[in-house]
């Protein structure tokens, strides 16, 4: 007699190779690269392809690489490698900073945003007026993206950071002391009228020294970044293997003080649970059915299957 093996013993079985499934899936290191083209020239420099994007960046002087590991998603290292005589980046990279978290669901359309930092003088800055500018990514699973141009498209236009002129006084203490000389001021004027403008003045000063000493962090919270357009932008799902991990979204830099310092918008970068593709069997009675489990994984990692209890 023909017997139909019950749907709620098969719906068991997966259930139980999905437990197994999720727990199998692990989440390694990924790599996303900024390269600054110091003297905004793409025939000097180093290049460096992605073939999986498929794109080259060129033109790079000093190559900054964040990495990123863990669930939730952190920055574990930040790397500056100096383009070698060779064309390449040779390898010497430096360790600059790390151990901080990746703002989550924060960036463009709810996208994940990677902070990094960099001495401005070690790219030539005040010395440069302008810093070329590309990104690129690259997962553990060999998944990548590129953002070369302004918009993501091959005739976007170069990136161009312009460096802002800096105002010609000395540095922070220059503006303290000029905050404290108009406070002063307005202290000893007999009108009070003067009295309270000038020290409205005074006050403003001192709030935007504290706000240009201290306007940008990396820290995993991108409040800061509130008010700077991007100066780049990439259409979303354009990486290899569809991997969110690896689909740049957009581009955003800052001169603060004497550090620049750089934001990389990613789809998502938190990994992703496998989902296991139902199925229902039937076999004669007492006889054994074949069952191949199968199931996708939204990060591509690479899936195995486990069953803990079988089917009854």
């Amino acid at each position: 007699m023909l017997s139909t093996i019950r749907r709620f013993s098969l719906h068991s079985l997966f259930a139980l190779a999905v437990v197994a499934l999720s727990a199998s899936t692990l989440h390694a290191q990924d790599s996303y690269h900024l390269y600054l083209d110091v003297d905004s020239n793409s025939n000097t420099g180093c290049s460096e392809a992605f073939p999986n994007a498929p794109g080259t960046t060129t033109g790079g002087e000093v190559r900054l690489t964040a990495v990123v590991d863990g669930q939730p998603p952190e920055v574990i290292d930040v790397l500056i490698d100096q383009c070698s005589g060779g064309g390449s980046f040779g390898g010497n990279s430096i360790s600059i900073g790390g151990n901080y978290p990746v703002a989550l669901n924060t960036g463009v359309g709810g996208s994940d945003a990677i902070e990094l930092s960099l001495s401005a003088a070690s790219v030539g800055i005040p010395s440069i007026r302008s810093l070329g500018l590309q990104v690129a990514a690259r997962t553990s699973r060999g998944t990548e993206d590129v953002l070369l141009t302004r918009d993501g498209s091959p005739g976007g236009g170069p990136i161009i950071f312009g460096i802002p002129f800096e105002v010609p006084i000395a540095g922070l203490g220059g503006l303290l002391l000029l905050g404290a000389v108009v406070v002063l001021i307005g202290m000893r004027a007999k009108r009070q009228l003067h009295r309270r403008a000038l020290l409205s003045v005074g006050m403003l000063l001192w709030v935007g020294v504290a706000v240009a000493g201290g306007a940008f962090m990396v820290d995993g919270d991108i409040s800061d970044w509130g008010g700077t357009p991007s100066i780049a932008t990439d259409p979303a799902g354009d990486a290899s293997g569809n991997d969110d991990a690896a689909d740049l979204r957009a581009l955003f830099v800052a001169l603060s003080g004497n550090e620049l310092f750089f934001r990389i918008d990613v789809t998502d970068l938190e990994n992703q649970p496998p989902v296991a593709i139902p199925q229902a069997v039937t076999t004669l009675e007492d006889q054994a059915a074949v069952i191949t489990l199968s199931g996708t994984d939204p990060n591509g990692d690479a899936l195995t299957f486990a069953i803990g209890v079988a089917p009854t």
